[in-house]
């Protein structure tokens, strides 16, 4: 028969009285909060998603398991029932928070004044030269009447003559003349469309320049 040294039996001993160690439960380091740029319309209601990352890289949703609370009551507020759910009280923009712990984060949201009813394009019928630039402003105008500057957010897209201007996506709402002629220019936000026809004109002299200013010749 085989006899285990006395160590071995003083190791067996201590697994049976203390059992296997356990991993510990990673430490949770950032929230993240999504969805980001969220607008809600005044009256209705959004659920945010907490999502918790922690120290050894993994992610887990954690909606359930943080406290959520909204900067500016009069905006907006938390729903007793449902974690996440924000409620739109009154226009106007602010932030949501999750927190767990001392971990906490804070994410931006706006309350806008009902539906969109109109887009209206300004100038509403442009003008432009072949080779120059015109920036164009469109504004949303909701429900309630209140009026937003979607300049930056909407969507562009010229229908029939499209080769006689030209329009660039890091520059929303600037209109380039290409080629001498019109253009009808559709605006898109939230569902609700615009037109404006622009008109490209041949380019004209506007300045001429003498250099020198001065001049002096030798007789």
């Amino acid at each position: 028969m085989r006899h285990l040294q006395p160590t071995a039996i003083i190791f067996a001993a201590v697994l049976a009285l203390t059992g296997c160690p356990r991993p510990r439960s990673a430490e949770l380091v950032s929230i993240a909060i999504t969805p980001e740029n969220a607008r809600i319309e005044r009256g209705g209601s959004t659920d945010f998603v907490a999502t918790g990352i922690y120290a050894d890289g993994s992610v887990k949703e954690i909606t359930n398991e943080v406290v959520w609370q909204v900067v500016d009551g009069f905006v907006a507020t938390i729903d007793a029932d449902v974690p996440g759910r924000v409620h739109a009280l009154n226009t106007g923009t602010t932030r949501v928070r999750a927190v767990s712990g001392e971990i906490s984060r804070a994410l931006a949201f706006t309350v806008v004044g009902g539906a969109v009813v109109r887009l209206e394009i300004s100038p509403s019928a442009p003008i432009v030269p072949v080779g120059l630039s015109m920036q164009l402003t469109v504004n949303a105008v909701r429900a309630d009447d209140s009026v937003e500057d979607v300049t930056r957010t909407a969507i562009y897209s010229s229908m029939g003559n499209a080769s006689a201007i030209a329009m660039r996506d890091e520059t929303p709402g600037v209109i380039i003349g290409a080629t001498p002629g019109q253009s009808d220019l559709l605006v898109s936000f939230d569902g609700v469309s615009a037109h404006a026809i622009i008109t490209v004109t041949d380019a004209t002299i506007r300045q001429l320049t003498v250099a020198p200013s001065n001049p002096s010749v030798p007789v």
